[in-house]
C-alpha cells in the first residue's frame, strides 16, 4: 500500500510511506546530470584574497578566544553573585525572625507592664 495509490484520503498514510515519498522522488524528476557539474569552481583564488581570508580567519579567532575568556569571567561572576545571594536572602531571613522575637518581647512586656498596673489600682 503506497501513499500515493491510496484511494481512501480519509486514512492516514504510515510514517514510512511518508519518509519514502520525501526521500525518493518520482522518476520524473530525476536527471541524469550530476550535481557537481552544475557547480561552478572559481578559476584563480589571487593573492590578495587569500591575505584577506587569513586576516577574517585569525579576526575571528581572536574575537572567539576574547568571548571564551569572558564567558568564563562572567561564569565566575555569576557563581560568585549566586552565593551572595543566597548568603543575603538567609540573612533577610534571620533578621526577619529576630525583628519578629524583638515585637513579640515588646508586646510582653507592655502587657505585664498593665498587669502590674491594674494589680496596684
Amino acid at each position: 500500500e503506497n501513499f500515493y495509490t491510496n484511494n481512501n484520503r480519509n486514512v492516514k498514510p504510515k510514517i514510512s510511506s511518508v519518509i519514502g515519498r520525501v526521500s525518493n522522488p518520482p522518476r520524473q524528476y530525476q536527471s541524469n546530470i550530476s550535481i557537481k557539474q552544475n557547480i561552478e569552481k572559481p578559476s584563480i583564488v589571487n593573492n590578495d584574497s587569500i591575505q584577506r581570508n587569513k586576516r577574517l580567519f585569525a579576526g575571528l579567532i581572536g574575537h572567539l578566544g576574547s568571548a571564551k575568556k569572558k564567558l568564563e569571567e562572567d561564569s565566575n561572576v555569576i557563581v560568585k553573585q549566586s552565593e551572595i545571594s543566597t548568603i543575603v536572602s538567609k540573612k533577610h531571613v534571620i533578621e526577619g525572625k529576630r525583628i519578629a522575637l524583638a515585637n513579640r518581647i515588646i508586646k510582653e512586656t507592655e502587657i505585664q507592664k498593665e498587669l502590674i498596673l491594674k494589680e496596684k489600682l
